[in-house]
């Protein structure tokens, strides 16, 4: 039985080598020879394994498609958000960090797949982060949200995670463009964007590399995260921001 189910795979593998090589040179040249099997052969032997190491990769070289169109809209809506900025007298804060990594996109995929889902959708490749003191960040957070609105960029979701026993505390929207590209604008105090970019990230980066979100070494890392998010000043009327 082992022997024939062999030799089929064997024929298929023949069959459809032409069709094969063809996608796998495709996808050295979307994704690149580091995120590919090092031969045509261990493709092929990747694709009828059976695993979903195939379905992860199929949806990585989809998802670059998301990941170029959204890098081409970038200089434009980067130039919107700067204007809106100003006008209402925000910060803008991180701006270098605007664009997602190629490979911090291809983990996020790959963290996101599902047999049947579309995880290669990935929100946030563009990102801005807005600031203001802490007295008049919700006012101006509603103003920049209203005239996003009325210029055509429309707030699609709004996640407001401050909180006692928040492990991160801030804003978080997306928005979609005119030309319905969509990206992420976080709403912060310049404090509580420190935090996020500093002691916070790396404690994150830690946890996340851990499986067990119930073992000792999670919770320990999730209970100083909380402790460092409690200690920030928390904005004016943060509860009339709610989530949608």
């Amino acid at each position: 039985m082992l022997f024939v189910n062999a030799s089929l795979l064997f024929e298929k593998k023949w069959k459809n080598r032409k069709s094969d090589k063809h996608q796998y040179e495709s996808y050295l040249n979307i994704l690149g020879e580091e995120y590919l099997p090092k031969t045509f052969d261990e493709f092929q032997e990747l694709k009828y394994a059976g695993g979903i190491e195939y379905g992860i990769l199929k949806a990585q070289a989809k998802g670059m498609s998301y990941y170029n169109k959204a890098l081409i809209n970038e200089p434009e809506i980067t130039n919107h958000v700067k204007k809106v900025a100003e006008s209402i007298g925000m910060d803008i804060l991180g701006l270098k960090y605007r664009i997602k990594s190629k490979s911090s996109f291809l983990e996020k995929i790959e963290k996101n797949y599902t047999p049947d889902g579309n995880g290669y959708e990935i929100k946030d490749i563009v990102r801005y982060t807005l600031g203001a003191d802490s007295n008049s960040l919700v006012d101006k957070t509603f103003l920049a949200i209203d005239k996003f609105g009325h210029e055509g960029y429309n707030t699609v979701r709004v996640k407001n995670t401050w909180g006692t026993g928040s492990s991160y505390n801030g804003m978080n929207t997306f928005i979609k463009d005119p030309n319905g590209q969509i990206f992420e604008i976080q709403y912060h105090t310049k404090e509580s964007f420190d935090l996020k970019n500093g002691e916070l990230h790396e404690l994150y980066e830690r946890q996340r590399k851990i499986a067990d979100d119930e073992s000792e070494e999670y919770l320990e890392i999730e209970d100083k995260m909380i402790e460092l998010s409690s200690k920030l000043t928390f904005p004016k009327n943060i509860e009339r921001v709610k989530n949608k």
